[in-house]
């Protein structure tokens, strides 16, 4: 694995400068030292890392946060902006390339178990009627994906270049998401059951469909397709936050649920009717986990591919992933 240098320098008056990353396998804080008027240090990281970071300058007592004025590179994720360092090998990310045009429009299902409405939102291909039968990806924390892992621009490139089918793809956001998205049985029935009536009723669902996620929105996904088996074809899990011991990543109250299913799932599959694709970075906190739950997976699903990178825990990777794992939760 060839390691790669990378300089990190910043000018300007300060007490104190450093990298600042959000990754526990990385280095999360390394110093920059001052030299003839400029502040530098290296970080070291293999050709095909994609790593976020933030310059952390400190004057006196106050500290400032701040992006890299010097790297043009730069991701968002729901909190904000992060600075980007690619190695040189890191797989190619997609020029400008043509794309097919989507639309999208907001609807609402009522709940009978969260009581009252629910607001998702609906991406299709231009053009298509509605009654048309497509693949159906119900995708967790939607916007999330939409805003921070440029979903309609990577999907509908893949799709005009051939990598995937036409598609339809339901945004799911949740209200109270550390309840929903943990192993729980209400919104496990709400989108295997009120979603997919509601979406049936308005749309032509195709036998293909898909539930996918992050972090939390991975283990919802498993959860659903597990407590509602023959209803769902495949499933998209990226950087898992599957919880097998509590190491103050979740709260008791969050970690509880979750292992009580993984343990009646590793016992039950129900695994042998769905195409999974599983992603998760190598400077994840997560990777262990999910490394274990890739072997139960790839023994008892349909059809399992599991990829790591050398990233993080966020959309940026996420959104380099997320066509691999599509297109694996597509195969069965």
């Amino acid at each position: 694995m060839p390691i790669e240098a990378h300089r990190i320098a910043w000018h300007g008056r300060a007490d104190g400068v450093a990298v600042k990353t959000f990754m526990p396998r990385f280095p999360r804080h390394v110093p920059l030292v001052r030299r003839d008027g400029e502040w530098a240090a290296d970080l070291y990281l293999p050709d095909d890392a994609r790593v976020e970071y933030r310059l952390e300058i400190r004057r006196g007592s106050r500290y400032e946060s701040t992006l890299d004025p010097s790297n043009p590179e730069v991701a968002t994720n729901p909190f904000g902006e992060n600075s980007v360092l690619y190695g040189t090998r890191y797989p190619a990310r997609p020029p400008d390339s043509p794309a097919i045009a989507w639309r999208m429009r907001e609807f609402r299902v009522q709940s009978t178990v969260f009581g009252g409405r629910r607001h998702h939102h609906l991406l299709s291909p231009a053009g298509l009627e509605d009654r048309e039968e497509l693949p159906l990806l119900l995708l967790h924390d939607g916007s999330d994906y939409r805003n921070h892992a440029g979903l309609t621009p990577r999907l509908g490139a893949a799709i005009q270049s051939g990598r995937l089918p036409f598609m339809r793809v339901a945004l799911l956001d949740p209200r109270h998401r550390n309840v929903e998205y943990v192993a729980d049985a209400n919104h496990a029935s709400h989108v295997a059951h009120e979603v997919l009536l509601h979406l049936s009723s308005r749309i032509g669902v195709g036998s293909q469909r898909i539930l996918g996620g992050a972090s939390l929105g991975a283990v919802a996904s498993w959860h659903a397709a597990w407590a509602h088996p023959g209803v769902f074809t495949g499933l998209v899990l990226q950087s898992g936050t599957f919880a097998f011991s509590g190491d103050g990543l979740l709260s008791r109250a969050m970690a509880a649920p979750i292992r009580s299913f993984l343990a009646d799932a590793f016992v039950e599959p129900r695994l042998d009717q769905l195409g999974i694709g599983q992603t998760c970075g190598r400077y994840e906190s997560l990777i262990d986990w999910n490394r274990t739950i890739a072997h139960r997976l790839a023994d008892t699903a349909a059809f399992h591919r599991y990829e790591e990178r050398w990233t993080g825990h966020d959309w940026g990777a996420w959104s380099d992933t997320l066509v691999g794992a599509l297109a694996a939760s597509l195969t069965r």
